[in-house]
């Protein structure tokens, strides 16, 4: 034994001998005094001196360090440093000083002294069972002298100055400082004073014990069922998952038994079979499994326990793990394939052929149609041809449609018969799926062509309607598009005549192309005609409500939303009336003598049905409505119109009436009623197309008859007969249609003879683009010869002064004006046309009137409205000179209409239509002026020198304007007389008057109008 003391007496660890170790329990084991420095390490506390124990064995401080090679001390920085590393450098400053090193913890580096001289390392990474701290990994540092970061530790040490003998259980094989070291668990030994391990005993075979320092075999305990345990375990071990043992104390894994193939069991320690369960269906085992694996795709296990799984075989598969079964092909399929892992390994049978075998392996399984039947592909069965059609050879992919004059009433027909043979109506019959019905003809579909022809006709009402909406008011132009819209829709009810006119005809026809092919387009989503009803019901309706709910507009806005709805209901009143019709084109179905289709759509059944009731009540409404009520109610509000004298150019109603005079204004609900006489005469005589054609050719004669006798258009002569152009062109246009029913019948009477048809519906489609080509193009001549005279006449007349601030629509109603004016000229007043002329003038007169009341109201609006702060200065001497224009305008109409009417009608003057327009800030400044309007610099307005007062004004004037007109009134008339009758006596004198210009009165310039005729009053 070494009892060392260091230099100041302060105690060390002793060393001992064999079997024996320092004594630690003694109470001088705790060290006092200062801690010494070791060689390479040593503690430094605030006062930078070795710290001294406390009463515990505590030294704590700043680590330094001296690097092998280096003669200074430094320090180290703080990273990464810890416990693990401050036990470390405990134990190399325990170990070169002989104490024993209890424990050690890191300081961080705000609870340790600032350093100073290097800081030699900046982080060191000590495992724990390094002996020194210069073995530890480390990182220097180069000139690192930041002393913030520096790191301390806490150690405690023991000592002991003599030594004791090892206790049983314990042994110290070597002379030394260290203390005894214990016997391992799994081991025990009864012998104090122990020098080797070779003491400590191993426990047998079955037991185990987790203590170590055993002194005794009894503190070993047996392993229990489902363990076991080897000689010196410290504990027992379980039996793996998929393994069970009944055993107690057993002494090897030999005694955990598997699970049988099967089965399986996922927790250890398993003590009975009976814990090995049974794997699902879709799922195996081999012997001692954790757990049971699922089918690989393209197998399966139905049963419970399964071993292994077994493969799908041909004709079926399995696309999933775990299955329970592998699954058939369907029939119509077969597939040669083991372990199909997908359905995609089943093949169809070929078109023209089927199989009704689940499961098929081999193709042989499907067999060839009989003649009769056909199939798609995949098909399970062969499917009977459907009445109409028929196959005559075996193995048919599609039943052949019988071909025209041929038929076949049943099923699973091989052969068509003939129609006249047999004496068999064969005008309707159900067409292929790639085809569609045209008037009992079955045509090839084309998508492409379809898609063109459908996108063609709603462009055309597109069209229509933006031209309409365009040119709303222009009077010309709105007759020019009425006579060809109605030309169109009335033409259109001629290709309803049961003949198989050539496609042609319809490509003529811009509102009724082709489109019961649409058939073609949508026949995937079940489309039908009874869609078709609905849509043509409500798709127009919407569009009625949408420009119904437009917000509140200007006038002109106004007139041009009621023109475009007025032309919008004259496009779908026809074709409404025609899809109505098309629901009750009824014709028995060939197959089966009690049921009936209609003729457009052979799916579409007229049987009593929910459908065919919702049908029926849509059809009650709109007829009512619709087909009579629009008319009915159309005659009813321009009767009355006509009573209280307001055919005015104001009216909403104006787009109807406005091309007709005033005794048959309401001639326009002839024509809604003349097109629905032709649909629901085309629709009576469906069966019977004779009669269609004679009754059409009726009604469009009687029509014609109606409107040669009564000349219901407003007056518009041509350039060389001084025929009404208006009336021409609707004459014209129902002699053509008139035609189109003449080729009609005579096609009826042929019905047979489709090379006839052909020819006469090429003739019909001709006709109907030659009628197009020469009435636009002579229309737009007349117009534009009609319009240069009227320049050529207004030239010579220096009545008219106009202003040209005029807006276009002003400018149109004044020319308009003049046209009357002029053709009044060249008739006698007892002529038929002299009576059109003038009942035209109200009409006329009443737009002038209301193309300068627009005008005033935007000035009203522009000065009174809600943007009346953002307007510049009220420019009186513009105003007035606009309004003396207006008057200058007025002046000469009113003279006109008195003359050539007989009566005197206002409004007279600019004021007069301010107040009908109730526009206070005008009428306020042309009654008394004001002078609040009047530019900064411009002086008085010049409007206050009206020498009136805003009461006595108004009337005043209009007496004094009254008596004015009389006056002239009666000149004027003798003077017209004598004039028409000098006319009448010879044609050479006509002739020399007819070169003359016509006689006008005195000139009013705009210069010279008298302020007072601003209100009323002579000139």
């Amino acid at each position: 034994m070494n009892n060392a003391l260091d230099e100041q007496g302060s105690r060390r660890l002793i060393e001992c001998g064999l079997g024996s170790a320092p004594d630690l329990s003694g109470p001088s084991s705790l060290p006092t005094g200062q801690l010494q420095d070791a060689s390479s390490v040593r503690i430094r506390d605030t006062s930078n001196n070795s710290p001294t124990f406390n009463s515990e064995g505590v030294v704590s401080g700043r680590i330094e360090v001296k690097p092998s090679g280096e003669t200074a001390w430094g320090t180290i920085r703080y990273s990464g440093w810890g416990n693990v590393d401050a036990l470390v450098a405990c134990r190399d400053i325990g170990n070169e000083l002989g104490y024993a090193t209890i424990n050690g913890t890191a300081l961080s580096y705000s609870n340790t002294p600032d350093g100073s001289g290097d800081q030699w390392w900046i982080w060191v990474d000590c495992s724990g069972s390094e002996e020194t701290l210069d073995s530890c990994s480390k990182s220097t540092c180069n000139g690192c002298n930041n002393h913030q970061y520096d790191i301390g530790i806490t150690c405690k040490f023991v000592q002991a100055d003599e030594c004791e003998a090892c206790p049983a259980g314990k042994f110290s094989d070597t002379i030394d400082t260290s203390p005894c070291r214990s016997c391992e668990a799994g081991r025990y030994s009864s012998t104090s004073s122990a020098t080797s391990s070779d003491t400590c005993l191993a426990c047998e075979a079955g037991k185990a014990s987790l203590t170590t320092g055993a002194t005794s075999e009894s503190t070993f305990t047996s392993c229990e069922a489902g363990t076991y345990a080897t000689a010196a375990s410290a504990s027992c071990t379980e039996c793996a998952a998929g393994r069970y043992s009944s055993t107690p104390s057993a002494t090897s894994s030999d005694t955990c038994l598997a699970c049988e193939a099967g089965k399986a069991s996922s927790t250890t320690g398993k003590t009975s079979e009976s814990t090995c369960t049974s794997c699902d269906a879709g799922t195996y085992s081999t012997e001692a499994a954790s757990s049971c694996v699922m089918c690989e795709a393209g197998k399966a296990s139905s049963t419970t326990g399964a071993t292994s799984c077994t493969s799908c075989v041909s004709g079926r598969y399995s696309t999933t793990e775990a299955s329970t079964s592998c699954t058939s092909c369907e029939a119509g399929r077969y597939s040669s394939t083991p372990s199909a892992t997908s359905s995609a390994t089943c093949v169809a049978c070929e078109a023209g052929k089927a199989s009704s075998t689940a499961g098929a392996t081999s193709k042989n399984t499907c067999t060839s149609c009989q003649a009769g039947t056909y199939s798609t592909l995949g098909s399970t069965s062969c499917t009977s041809c459907e009445a109409g059609k028929a196959s005559s050879i075996t193995g048919a992919k599609k039943c052949t449609s019988c071909e025209a004059g041929t038929y076949t009433p049943v099923e699973a027909s091989t052969s068509c018969k003939s129609c006249e043979e047999d004496g068999v109506s064969c005008d309707v019959r159900a067409c292929d799926d790639d085809q569609f019905n045209n008037n009992g003809k079955c045509e090839k579909c084309n998508n492409i062509v379809s898609t063109m022809i459908l996108a063609g006709s709603f462009l055309s009402f597109a069209v229509v309607a933006w031209y309409s909406a365009a040119i709303a008011t222009n009077r010309k132009k709105m007759m020019q598009l009425k006579v060809a819209t109605t030309f169109f829709q009335t033409a259109e009810l001629t290709t309803l005549i049961k003949v198989s006119w050539p496609a042609i005809v319809f490509f003529t026809l811009p509102f009724q192309l082709p489109i019961s092919d649409t058939k073609c387009l949508a026949s995937s989503s079940g489309w039908n005609q009874i869609h078709t009803f609905y849509a043509y019901i409500y798709g127009p309706i919407l569009v009625f409500i949408v420009l119904h709910l437009i917000p509140e507009m200007s006038f002109r806005e106004r007139k041009k939303r009621a023109a475009l709805l007025t032309v919008l209901i004259s496009l779908w009143y026809s074709p409404l009336l025609q899809t109505i019709a098309s629901m009750y084109e009824c014709v028995p179905d060939p197959e089966d003598e009690n049921r009936q289709f209609i003729i457009s759509d052979p799916s579409v059944s007229c049987e009593r049905s929910l459908k065919r009731t919702i049908v029926n009540i849509h059809t009650v409404v709109l007829s009512l409505i619709v087909g009579l009520g629009f008319p009915l109610l159309s005659f009813l509000k321009i009767r009355s119109l006509r009573k209280a004298g307001n055919l005015d150019y104001d009216s909403s109603l104006a787009n109807l009436f406005q091309f007709y005079n005033t005794r048959m204004p309401y001639f326009e609900t002839v024509q809604f009623l003349r097109k629905g006489l032709l649909i629901s005469a085309l629709t009576g005589f469906v069966d019977n197309p004779e009669m269609q054609a004679m009754s059409s050719l009726s009604i469009n004669g009687s029509f014609l008859l109606l409107l040669s006798r009564t000349r219901p258009f407003v007056y518009y002569p041509t350039s060389n007969s001084r025929r009404n152009l208006f009336q021409i062109a609707e004459v014209s246009s129902t002699i053509t249609c008139m035609i189109g029913n003449t080729l009609g019948l005579v096609g009826s009477f042929s019905s047979s003879d489709q090379s006839l048809i052909d020819l006469l519906g090429n003739a019909l489609a001709a006709m109907n683009i030659a009628y197009f080509i020469v009435f636009m193009l002579n229309y737009r001549r007349e117009v534009k010869k009609s319009a240069k005279r009227e320049v050529e006449w207004t030239a010579g007349a220096t009545r008219y002064k106009l202003d040209e601030t005029f807006g276009s629509e002003l400018q149109d109603a004044i020319d308009e004006w003049h046209l009357l004016v002029m053709n009044l000229e060249d008739f006698s007043m007892e002529d038929r046309r002299h009576l059109q002329i003038v009942d035209e003038m109200p009409f006329v007169k009443s737009r002038i009137v209301s193309e300068i009341g627009i005008i005033l109201m935007e000035t009203d609006e522009k000065y009174t409205g809600a943007s009346r702060h953002l307007r510049k200065p009220f420019n009186a001497a513009n105003f007035r000179r606009k309004c003396r224009s207006f008057q200058a305008v007025l002046d000469p109409v009113n003279e006109d209409f008195e003359k050539y009417v007989g009566e005197a009608r206002g409004p007279f003057n600019v004021l007069e239509i301010a107040r009908e327009q109730k526009l206070e800030f005008v009428s306020r400044v042309l009654e008394r002026g004001d002078s609040s309007t009047v530019e900064e610099g411009e002086g008085n307005n010049p409007l206050q020198q009206i020498e009136m007062t805003a009461t006595a004004a108004p009337e005043k004037g209009k007496k004094s304007y009254e008596k004015a007109h009389i006056a002239r009134s009666e000149n004027f008339k003798q003077e017209y007389k004598a004039r028409t009758k000098s006319k009448s006596k010879s044609k050479s004198k006509s002739k020399s008057k007819s070169t003359e210009k016509p006689p006008s009165p005195p000139t009013t310039l705009v210069a010279a109008i008298p302020q007072q005729n601003l209100l009323g009053g002579s000139a």
